[in-house]
């Protein structure tokens, strides 16, 4: 049981899954790639300024403990450069420095959804609707190919003259977090049967062979369990929805609507403040009361974020990307 919590990273993967189905079933909706991404801006960055403003407000002024001592700001534009949702590399080689990172380790996971994004809605808004499944996976596998051929284990065998060139398509692709493409595909994939659109014969042919490519490049055993089960999790989504019911429980629903918040202060405001309201280093059956504690007040935070700056966002948002 300790094994697999400790592979709870792999909701990030899963929540690609979640993007993949309702980004392509956002750019149904959209008009125009400035009306899509306006809307996905509009969605993201209000919470993502306000758990910034509260994470730097909990490591500045509320961890005044050294034993996490690793929640620390080694440059105020680490706050400034959080909610641009642009990977810190980049801002780091534009500007000749060194020292910004993200204000909230979680924050990276923003980065491949933003190139995402921008990937898809290219191919969407320039693409004939019925062919977009068929152009984006064949996008997906050749970005996925070339990371196989230029990846480092194979430099040996790569012509010298190539060599600067494959290095360079390397390190782009791990920089834009390519590899996180197959699992937006996979909730492409699952909107498009969602909406009975019959994928081509290419396109099933290309599924198989991310899907096995994924499977080499997952390190660990217990992760290509997870995948294929929540691959299965979509397939009950299709054929067998009422084994899925308990997911329209209210308590679900509002965990599912302030999800993105709360994932914003989950790490470090969530440890400084549980630390804050009662030592960490107790023992754990002494620390469930603030944790809990905290818990609630991050959920609040999600609430108020949900009912106060998300809705009022999406009220306005055509408004704001059509002006």
């Amino acid at each position: 049981m300790w094994t697999v919590a400790t592979r709870g990273y792999f909701g990030v993967h899963l929540f690609f899954m979640i993007s993949g189905f309702v980004i392509y079933r956002s750019m149904d909706q959209s008009n125009s790639i400035k009306e899509f991404l306006g809307k996905r801006y509009i969605r993201l960055a209000p919470s993502l300024v306000l758990a910034s403003i509260i994470t730097y407000c909990a490591i500045t002024w509320w961890n005044s403990s050294d034993r996490i001592g690793m929640f620390s700001i080694d440059s105020p534009l680490d706050f400034l450069f959080s909610f641009t949702l642009i990977h810190p590399d980049i801002w780091n080689s534009i500007l000749g420095r060194s020292d910004i990172e993200f204000i909230d380790g979680s924050y990276w996971s923003l980065w491949p959804e933003v190139v995402f994004y921008v990937s898809a809605s290219i191919v969407y808004f320039n693409s004939r609707k019925e062919n977009f499944l068929r152009n984006w996976f064949i996008l997906a596998l050749i970005v996925n190919l070339l990371r196989v051929a230029t990846s480092p284990r194979l430099a040996t065998f790569t012509p010298g003259f190539i060599l600067p060139i494959s290095s360079a398509y390397y390190r782009t692709f791990l920089i834009l977090n390519l590899g996180y493409w197959i699992y937006f595909s996979v909730g492409i994939l699952f909107y498009s049967l969602w909406m009975k659109r019959t994928p081509q014969r290419l396109v099933w042919v290309i599924t198989v062979v991310l899907f096995l490519l994924e499977m080499y490049f997952i390190e660990h055993q217990i992760i290509r369990v997870l995948f294929v089960g929540a691959i299965g999790l979509w397939i009950l989504f299709l054929f067998r929805p009422s084994w899925l019911g308990f997911l329209r429980w209210r308590s679900i629903q509002v965990i599912g609507l302030i999800s993105y918040p709360l994932y914003l202060l989950h790490e470090t405001a969530g440890l400084v403040l549980t630390e804050k309201i009662d030592h960490v280093d107790k023992s754990f059956n002494a620390c469930k009361l603030p944790a809990v504690r905290c818990l609630d007040c991050v959920n609040r935070v999600g609430l108020f974020s949900l009912h106060n700056i998300r809705k009022t966002g999406d009220e306005g948002v055509k408004d704001q990307v059509t002006a």
